[in-house]
């Protein structure tokens, strides 16, 4: 792709002048600011995903190279991203928003960060069984903030969470579930 023309049409190039510049975009590196509280969980090879404005689907790409020295002005730090761009989709200048996956973990109930109860001391949620309430102890194993879900041990999955906060209800009180979700 051509991105930049120092001779416009009609006028008179001289001898090595340069007449335009050519870029490859089959490959495209996305600077990114990062915190400082989370940019020392970012290491380079991590997988990043992201979505593209005026896309529908999920773009990926790997963390290249942290800039070791802080935005002035600022707290964050600036990583970048190199995403393969073979067929041409994505384009210079398009707003992205992502993240970088720092952790993930496999076969864990994954709740609504608001079904865990005091998520900092000692974490529980509500769950409904045998058609009552039950304050049940879980260890959150992983919090995703931008998404506002944690995954969570000591909850088999298909169990009934209660996800809001039930005003005036406590463990033991009788609950009756709708007959599809019984």
């Amino acid at each position: 792709m051509v991105y930049e023309r120092k001779i416009n049409p009609g006028e008179v190039a001289s001898r090595n002048m340069k007449l335009f510049s050519v870029a490859d975009l089959a490959v495209l590196e996305i600077a990114a600011t990062v915190p400082s509280r989370l940019v020392g969980q970012v290491r380079v090879g991590m997988p990043a995903s992201f979505s593209v404005d005026g896309r529908d689907a999920q773009e990926r790409g790997e963390v290249v190279r942290i800039n070791p020295v802080a935005i002035p002005g600022t707290r964050s730090f600036t990583l970048f991203v190199r995403v393969k761009n073979a067929d041409g989709h994505l384009k210079v200048g398009q707003f992205a928003k992502g993240g970088v996956v720092v952790r993930a973990v496999k076969d864990k109930v994954v709740v609504p960060i608001s079904a865990v109860r005091d998520i900092d001391g000692q974490p529980w949620v509500m769950v409904v069984e045998k058609g009552r309430l039950t304050k049940r102890p879980v260890t959150v194993e992983l919090r995703a903030e931008n998404e506002r879900q944690a995954a969570i041990a000591g909850v088999a999955a298909g169990s009934s969470v209660i996800v809001g906060e039930l005003l005036g209800s406590k463990a033991g009180d009788p609950v009756s579930l709708p007959a599809g979700l019984a």
